[in-house]
């Protein structure tokens, strides 16, 4: 069965309601300490054994340090325990300790923090949700928790169906039951793009709703079984990839700049020159992964210079950036990578110091901090 036939009937399938979201039990969380870099709306934050630093744009206190002034340099956020995952969106955070507790701060316009007020929260406020959460999925207006015991929870902004619910709903205030996402078979994995959301089973299936991307570009509320055999996922605001046996798959289109445009309207496999794909970002216009050999690959718009190519140009197959790379995020108009050694290096945009370079020039190369 071709690609573009499963993405079809996929479209047509409906499951079964779980009634009762409750269940046994959730088993406690004990994660490590993360060590992280991580790209937002127009600021970055690394995590380096658990604590936070964040740096660019604060107007709505997104870097978490109990002001809204600019601050071009990064800076510790204030948590009450260490941290095993942080997750941005477009000027919000979200911070997974490592027991499972869940503290949000910044923008709350459409209550992506977890509480109906207030507007926006310049430190990091408890979100209380009912199970310790294994992992976090934020994007421009809403959020989601993966629960220990396999449940998903959502709140914020629900206009294009990112909370998995079968009807309209004008979202959640405080955390709440994906309740049609919430089936026999319980998530390991979840991703947050802009409007569209998907999550994982153990059994590798992966599931996607809200805009999910495909030629038509439709948009389900009830959650639709996309495609088989995933060990990862990340969804942006066009385009998503997920990583099969090794192998990128992307689908969805976004304009680069020159009139180029990264277009795959069912899941299409990548090459990326040898090497697993090992991890993949998306947060805007530009996709970027990194292999099981420590190679870094970008695409899509270059116009501000976040491929790290040298230049603007806009490329709509994976480029080789660098090398000695462990892991790689994608911000709006910029890309930070850890190197093996732990150093945190950007590139791109950096109006508002989004680069954490203590300046606001541009980089065309990825540039240590």
């Amino acid at each position: 069965m071709s690609l573009r036939l499963l993405a079809v009937l996929a479209l047509a399938q409906h499951f079964e309601i779980v009634s009762d979201c409750g269940g046994a039990e959730a088993p406690p969380v004990k994660d490590a300490p993360a060590r992280q870099v991580v790209g937002g709306g127009f600021f970055g934050c690394a995590v380096d054994e658990g604590a936070v630093r964040c740096w660019g744009n604060n107007e709505r206190g997104q870097l978490g340090r109990g002001s809204t002034s600019r601050q071009e340099a990064s800076g510790v956020v204030t948590l009450p325990e260490k941290v095993a995952q942080l997750a941005l969106g477009e000027a919000s955070a979200c911070a997974r300790t490592v027991t499972g507790g869940v503290w949000c701060w910044g923008d709350n316009g459409t209550a992506q923090l977890g509480a109906p007020s207030p507007a926006f929260s310049a430190v990091p406020l408890e979100v209380k949700v009912p199970v310790p959460v294994a992992k976090l999925a934020l994007h421009s207006d809403f959020a989601l928790a993966l629960g220990s015991d396999g449940r998903l929870f959502g709140w914020g902004n629900d206009a294009e169906g990112t909370l998995g619910r079968d009807n309209v709903d004008p979202g959640s205030v405080s955390p709440t039951p994906v309740v049609r996402a919430a089936f026999t078979q319980r998530f390991t994995d979840i991703t947050a793009g802009q409007g569209n959301a998907c999550g994982l089973t153990p059994a590798g299936e992966l599931w996607c709703w809200g805009r999910v991307l495909t030629a038509a570009d439709e948009g389900v509320r009830t959650p639709v079984k996309f495609l088989d055999g995933v060990s990862a996922v990340v969804s942006g605001a066009f385009v998503a990839c997920a990583i099969r046996s090794g192998e990128l798959w992307c689908w969805g289109s976004s304009p680069t700049n020159d009139g180029l445009t990264m277009a795959w309207p069912v899941p299409t496999r990548l090459e990326l020159g040898g090497g697993s794909v090992r991890q993949v970002d998306s947060q805007w216009f530009h996709v970027c992964a990194v292999t099981t050999l420590d190679t870094a690959w970008c695409w899509g718009r270059g116009i501000e210079g976040q491929l790290g190519l040298g230049g603007t140009d806009p490329f709509p197959t994976p480029q080789l950036v660098t090398a000695e790379v462990e892991s790689v995020a994608t911000g709006f108009f910029f890309t930070c990578l850890r190197r093996k050694n732990g150093a945190v290096a950007c590139t791109g945009a950096n109006e508002f110091g989004q680069l954490g370079l203590g300046d606001s020039d541009r980089r065309y190369v990825p540039q240590d901090q």
